[in-house]
């Protein structure tokens, strides 16, 4: 069983759609308190989204394509979530969206003990993710990240990430889909669990915030921190940043230090590999 006072979980849903049946009674056997968190639905809700979208010049600048009223209803509902975590001073927050699913029932939850800093922990895995060439924390069990997974369907956050979270929000709204957070709030800790705790449903059984993805095309590939980005292009952003309010350290800080790292990081892991092949 896990302590309450340590752990509460959240599942975002639409009140037109709910897809959290199976996912609530396996937190339940886990013995997990959780609740639910109403976001807003983009096929009923879109006189409330619209306000909220910051118009597609920005959202092609940053996540290489205009923003769905689908995705910006799904990163409220994260939000939300993150808004109870702070407001109620929740030392650990498990969220959930409720197309989430359980596939491994032994997730280590005393390892949370040993997080300090602001702390994100994804849990599934996914190929995309990039792991820091350094760990600078030795814990069994997880991955320390660059930046977060690009899956957002079942992870945790302590108090203190969800508090950066919360500000990030405050001063930009919504810039980006939920598990890409633009941009990035500095002083997080991102880490993967190795073992995937939580998958997601069958998009093709049902339709989720992926299936609306995959409809938008991208329209450029500069964006992914994992790209060189051209002087063209960071000068474009900074100029979108400046009319939008965004702080040019917030913007340096994820264009330049993040994408070096990242880059940085790649060639690291690329050289170990051939290494580790000749030997």
């Amino acid at each position: 069983m896990v302590d309450p006072t340590k752990l509460h979980a959240f599942i975002i849903h639409t009140k037109q759609v709910d897809r959290s049946k199976s996912l609530r009674e396996q937190l339940k056997l886990l013995g997990i308190e959780f609740e639910m968190v109403e976001s807003k639905s983009a096929w009923k809700e879109e006189d409330f989204l619209l306000p909220l979208h910051k118009g597609p010049d920005l959202y092609r600048h940053t996540i290489g394509r205009d923003l769905s009223l689908a995705e910006l209803g799904g990163s409220l509902g994260h939000q939300y979530a993150y808004r109870e975590i702070v407001s109620r001073k929740i030392p650990w927050g498990l969220i959930f969206e409720d197309d989430a699913r359980l596939i491994n029932k032994s997730f280590p939850f005393n390892l949370l003990d040993e997080f300090t800093k602001p702390t994100h922990i994804n849990l599934a895995q996914h190929t995309r993710t990039l792991p820091k060439f350094k760990q600078k924390f030795e814990a069994d069990g997880v991955l320390e990240l660059i930046m977060p997974s690009t899956w957002a369907h079942a992870y945790l956050l302590n108090l203190e990430a969800a508090k950066k979270y919360e500000a990030n929000f405050d001063r930009y709204g919504i810039t980006t889909y939920p598990d890409w957070p633009y941009p990035q709030p500095k002083g997080i800790d991102f880490y993967i669990s190795t073992t995937e705790f939580f998958g997601q449903e069958d998009p093709g059984i049902s339709v989720t915030l992926t299936t609306e993805r995959l409809k938008i095309p991208m329209e450029n590939i500069e964006y992914s921190l994992v790209r060189p980005i051209s002087t063209t292009r960071l000068v474009k952003r900074l100029l979108v940043a400046k009319d939008l309010g965004f702080l040019y350290s917030d913007i340096v800080y994820h264009e330049l230090l993040l994408r070096l790292t990242v880059r940085i990081s790649r060639a690291v892991k690329k050289c170990q590999h051939l290494l580790f092949r000749k030997s």
